[in-house]
């Protein structure tokens, strides 16, 4: 599958709303145990794109999403790192979507030159093969696993 991967606009937050809102109801990848509001998303995007980090979307449809956001929000001695989110649409996975919008993250990040240190924060999975599938996609493209953080988080009844 060729994968185009652009800069999200204002008009592409309905669509990656919807995709964000799927993870939060029915998988543990994102601890938040309600769907934000439209309102509040669409304040999270103008927020990022306001500090210059890369929101990118991969289209034909909207077929996921990657963005930066501040690590420990907005402390001047953390400014030059932040974390990453990256999500496909359930129907997008394993047909290089995360790739193609991975690539183009860190391309963009580089360009910028604001943020020299990048975290990605994995959910541990209960499927094991479906955790090192992820733990693998990320090692790919640079990460390296430096911690766990056990029951810190809490969805579904687990931790």
């Amino acid at each position: 599958m060729s994968v185009i991967v652009r800069a999200a606009t204002l008009e592409d937050m309905d669509t990656v709303h919807a995709i964000y809102s799927h993870y939060i109801l029915h998988t543990p990848t994102d601890m938040h145990h309600v769907t934000p509001s439209l309102t509040s998303f669409i304040a999270e995007y103008e927020n990022i794109s306001s500090r210059n980090l890369p929101y990118l979307v991969a289209v034909g449809r909207i077929l996921g999403f990657i963005h930066a956001f501040s690590f420990r929000g907005y402390k001047v001695g953390y400014s030059h790192t932040a974390e990453l989110a990256i999500i496909c649409h359930p129907g997008a996975i394993k047909q290089g979507v995360g790739s193609a919008l991975m690539k183009e993250f860190l391309r963009s990040l580089e360009e910028g030159g604001a943020i020299e240190q990048i975290l990605a924060f994995m959910t541990v999975l209960e499927d094991p093969e479906e955790d090192n599938r992820v733990k693998s996609f990320y090692e790919k493209w640079g990460f390296r696993e430096v911690g766990k953080m056990v029951d810190v988080g809490q969805k579904f009844g687990r931790r």
